[in-house]
């Protein structure tokens, strides 16, 4: 998985900085395809939990994600290759913003839409460390800011409600 991969690049200096990763996740996650088999993320993940550093698996929630976010500076949005992935939307990418984090996420097609509508690098192709030591404040501030402005121009409540509007009229 590529979290495996994001967090066991991670040199011992890097996890001193990063102090502790919370994985916001599910308890358990359903195989593709075999919504009756669930597996504990814990085990799926269980190489990131012996990495030398601490990981915390927290349940994915609004209220956990607004809480972290206000004591975090940015999302890491890793994914495996698969087709369930790459079919996922940009809504992680959207949630951080809204929230005021950066990001730096895994090549999906709805992230590397994104990142050519801002014209922003946010997509690093599976290569963490670079990105992890490349990206910096000046960087993280600009997305931030254009990604705030994305969400104001394309998913703000007032254009949501004018889309709805649209909808009842056209009954």
């Amino acid at each position: 998985y590529s979290l495996e991969s994001l967090l066991s690049e991670l040199d011992s200096e890097a996890a001193a900085r990063i102090g502790c990763v919370k994985l916001l996740t599910n308890q358990y996650s359903k195989l593709l395809l075999s919504s009756f088999i669930n597996i504990r993320t814990e085990k799926k993940f269980s190489k990131i939990f012996n990495l030398g550093f601490p990981v915390n698996r927290v349940d994915w929630t609004l209220e956990n994600i607004y809480n972290i976010s206000k004591g975090s500076n940015l999302t890491l949005i890793p994914v495996s290759d698969n087709l369930f992935t790459q079919l996922k939307p940009e809504n992680r990418i959207l949630i951080s913003w809204k929230l005021g984090l950066p990001v730096i996420a895994d090549s999906t097609p709805s992230h590397l839409r994104l990142e050519r509508t801002l014209n922003l690098p946010l997509v690093y192709h599976r290569d963490w460390s670079y990105s992890l030591n490349s990206f910096n404040s000046e960087q993280a501030e600009e997305q931030v800011i254009a990604g705030k402005e994305y969400l104001k121009e394309n998913h703000s409540e007032d254009l949501l409600l004018k889309k709805w509007d649209l909808v009842f009229q056209s009954l």
